[in-house]
């Protein structure tokens, strides 16, 4: 099965994919343009064994470091198409103009040609051969997914360019006219009066429901315990954020202090809810494998036995 990571590199951002086959763990990165430390560490988290390195284009952001991981890995380059190899010979000194750190010079070695395709352990690529960003652009399509590594073929909200489908001896003159003909009764004014009236209708009946719902949520409803309120945030909990959320919330709202809630259980366990959450909210690699719903169970353990504790 295709796995992907994303790993935006270099000050331009550019969006280096870590792709892998689960079944085998052979895995390698697609346009790593530069940062290569960063790449390095998330592929060996990952324990992916990198087997090639597979280039899109030859531009510096994104082929900057494809020798040095070559060299690292003792792995082969394939792509981009032969029409980039001046942009790949270039790369030295575009990578001076950019401020690039210098990453060692390479040739691919394997040039791909449209309608080849390229594997990686039990997966399978078709090369589609798209020059326009330059000229030896390629694209790496992954069917069964329907996953395709365009490099800067497509991007977010590009503006594509719509050209005349007329010909140059296309006949330009204005049709011939034709006679007038009767026109139905309009009945459309009146359709959309009542249109018109249904939503007026609709408008009231909302503004009152609305009314009426503001009323009653501004009625005083009574004090949930913390205890109760935990209980049901745990079972709701869908992620590891949400549930270290939960916890959170419930320590603030008990009397006791964060030691008094810690001796009752391991501190450990409290770790572990806090850390997995940290890691899924801002680690670009997720939380760490794990059970969830063994630790929601373990995550009860929290509450305290006593009935000292702030309503919200």
């Amino acid at each position: 099965m295709l796995k992907v990571m994303i790993a935006p590199v270099t000050r331009f951002q550019q969006n280096c994919s870590i792709v892998w086959c689960d079944e085998t763990m052979e895995g390698t990165a697609v346009d790593p343009g530069g940062d290569f430390d960063m790449l390095k560490e998330a592929i060996a988290q990952q324990g992916i064994k990198v087997t090639k390195v597979l280039l899109t284009h030859g531009h510096v952001d994104h082929a900057s470091a494809a020798g040095t991981m070559a060299d690292h890995y003792r792995v082969k380059i394939e792509g981009p198409h032969r029409d980039d190899l001046f942009l790949i010979e270039g790369l030295p000194g575009s990578g001076r103009k950019y401020n690039f750190p210098a990453y060692k010079p390479f040739v691919p070695d394997r040039w791909l040609e449209g309608g080849e395709q390229v594997t990686l352990g039990n997966l399978t690529f078709d090369v589609v051969h798209c020059p326009g960003h330059t000229p030896g652009h390629v694209v790496f399509v992954h069917k069964p997914s329907k996953v395709a590594f365009v490099g800067d073929v497509l991007f977010r909200n590009m503006v594509v360019p719509v050209h005349s489908v007329l010909k140059p001896r296309d006949n330009l003159s204005p049709a011939p006219l034709k006679p007038p003909r009767s026109e139905p009764y309009p009945w459309m004014p009146f359709v959309w009066i009542g249109v018109a009236a249904l939503l007026a209708i609709g408008a009231w009946t909302a503004v009152v429901l609305l009314a009426r719902r503001a009323a009653a949520a501004s009625a005083p409803k009574p004090a949930i315990p913390p205890d109760e309120r935990f209980r049901k945030a745990v079972a709701a909990a869908r992620s590891w954020a949400q549930l270290a959320d939960a916890v959170r919330e419930y320590i603030g709202a008990t009397t006791k202090t964060t030691t008094e809630v810690l001796a009752q259980t391991s501190s450990s366990l409290l770790d572990e809810v806090l850390h997995q959450g940290d890691l899924e909210k801002f680690s670009p690699w997720g939380p760490r494998p794990g059970d969830l719903r063994a630790l929601k169970m373990r995550a009860l353990e929290l509450i305290v036995e006593s009935s000292e504790e702030v309503a919200a």
